[in-house]
């Protein structure tokens, strides 16, 4: 299915000409949710563990540089889409009837 929709819309999920690696993409799940990893070498393991660590780093440097960045020039942080709107929450007694 993955191979297919590459065909279909080269380039929506990996660069133009290149092919999915299937083994990192199943070691990378395998670590993170602490399956059975015998099946892959130490190299496969140790190239998944970088890229999670790479993951997690960028994630963190990005939760905790904007908003500083974003305080010092005065910047609200944004609310679309973390907030319900008042005619959808449970306290509101007409939230479909009209």
């Amino acid at each position: 299915m993955v191979n297919d929709y590459i065909t279909r819309y080269p380039g929506m999920i990996i660069p133009v000409g290149e092919q999915y690696n299937f083994k990192r993409h199943y070691a990378i799940w395998a670590l993170q949710w602490d399956q059975d990893t015998s099946r892959f070498s130490q190299e496969e393991l140790a190239e998944a563990k970088e890229r999670i660590d790479a993951h997690i780093h960028r994630k963190e440097r990005l939760q905790i540089d904007e908003p500083e960045e974003k305080k010092k020039a005065g910047i609200k942080p944004q609310t679309i889409g973390s907030e319900i709107p008042r005619r959808l929450r449970h306290d509101s007694a007409s939230s479909f009837m009209n």
